[in-house]
């Protein structure tokens, strides 16, 4: 009789015996527990018996081979903070297949924070699993705390989506393109980042995800717009500008007398200061530059199209008369600002200018003699006639009358030289 148990003894071992004889055959333990999580089970008896009961009689009538069958089993732990899931812990018998499955994978915690399933053990991602047991296994659920984040951006030009993502993680947000056209004209700028009510002006700004997150790529819209300065009357103007947007924004601009095309920002402009170039009408010299006013403080920009900044500038005819109003030629008039000077022709003109409203101080002399300094008002287009007390007329008169003065002294000294002789004969 041959019996063969690979992890317990029976009650009966190999060897000869009687031919009729009861052998009462009983396995020492059914149960074996080794220390890394495996086991043996007994599950009965096969060969020469079959039997699933520790323990069984034979009869001897001929060769019998009885062998104790055992079943290898490992420990499986299934182990998880947050879910239920369908099996926790327990042994499963060699090579079985085990379905495991949490309930849910996504947990929502309010103010759009969650728990998310990453995988069993960090590594495998799937749910349910499923796995042939053929060592002893443990596994655990590992979960992530998430926040939404928001992304606002009108013409989804982000490189990162709203959606989940990870608490601690930093996410790099970029602009694929910094000018969008419309093909009309108009255009969005990208300016910034508006990131729970923090702005930031840099095309790429890092995000660390700590809690919920709104982020919002902001754009202004810009129009093509002709910029134009012109005067009173509306003659164009060139010179130099400063203008201010309601967003703090700061244009300087050089503007031209055919105009300026530029990209403007939509909103309100005010006009910080304002310059232009001035030009004598006759020669078409341009003399210098003078500060004007506009004639209003601030400028819309609604729509592409042409904007005109008026400025507070007239055509002024400038001549010089005597106090009969006799025009006055070969007067010199020098205009401080402009450090520019005129001859007065015989019929008095002097120049044509476009000058700023306001007061306009000029020096006047004659025949290299300062006659002084006059302060005009400019309020109009006009012809401005500056009145002087010495003329070439007033010149010659004087000169004239100086010389019949002489004249008479003389014929009246030679009177008296000859009533003096007479006396004396």
């Amino acid at each position: 009789v041959r019996i063969e148990s690979h992890y317990a003894e029976t009650s009966v071992i190999s060897g000869w015996y009687r031919e009729g004889e009861y052998l009462k055959i009983k396995i020492s333990e059914t149960l074996i527990v080794c220390n890394n999580g495996t086991r043996r089970v007994f599950r009965g008896w096969s060969g020469s018996v079959n039997s699933t009961s520790p323990e069984v009689t034979v009869r001897v009538d001929r060769p019998l081979t009885i062998a104790a069958l055992w079943e290898t089993q490992y420990y499986v732990s299934i182990k998880t903070n947050y879910s239920a899931v369908n099996f926790t812990e327990g042994w499963i018998p060699e090579n079985s297949t085990l379905i495991v499955s949490l309930k849910d994978v996504e947990i929502l915690l309010g103010n759009n924070t969650r728990l998310a399933f990453k995988g069993w053990n960090g590594t495998i991602l799937e749910n349910p699993l499923c796995i042939i047991v053929k060592r002893p296994v443990t596994l655990v659920a590992v979960w992530s705390v998430q926040h939404y984040v928001k992304v606002v951006d009108p013409f989804n030009n982000t490189n990162i989506k709203e959606g989940w993502y990870d608490e601690g993680r930093t996410l790099e947000f970029k602009v694929s393109s910094t000018v969008v056209y419309h093909g009309n004209d108009s255009r969005s700028v990208f300016i910034g980042w508006l990131v729970d009510g923090e702005v930031y002006s840099k095309p790429a700004v890092s995000i660390r995800v700590e809690k919920p997150l709104t982020v919002e790529c902001l754009w202004t819209l810009e129009y093509l717009v002709k910029l134009k300065l012109i005067d009173m009357e509306g003659g164009m103007l060139s010179g130099n500008i400063v203008l201010r947007h309601d967003s703090g924004d700061t244009l300087f601009l050089t503007v031209a007398r055919e105009g300026l095309v530029l990209w403007m920002r939509r909103g309100l402009w005010r006009i910080v200061r304002a310059e232009y170039e001035v030009q004598d009408f006759r020669s078409g010299r341009v003399l210098g530059r003078l500060e004007a006013l506009p004639d209003k403080s601030t400028l819309n920009v609604k729509a592409p199209g042409s904007l005109n900044i008026v400025l507070k500038v007239w055509k002024v005819t400038l001549r010089v008369a005597d106090l009969l109003g006799v025009p006055v030629p070969g007067v010199v008039l020098r205009i401080r600002s402009l450090n520019a000077s005129y001859i007065s022709s015989y019929e008095g003109y002097l120049a044509t200018l476009e000058l700023p409203e306001g007061e306009i101080c000029v020096e006047l002399s004659f025949l290299n003699i300062f006659i002084g300094v006059f302060e005009m008002e400019v309020k109009g287009s006009e012809v401005h006639t500056l009145r002087v007390l010495i003329s070439p007329y007033t010149v010659i008169i004087g000169l004239v009358l100086a010389l019949l003065i002489a004249k008479r002294t003389a014929i009246m000294g030679l009177r008296s030289r000859i009533g003096n002789r007479g006396s004396e004969n």
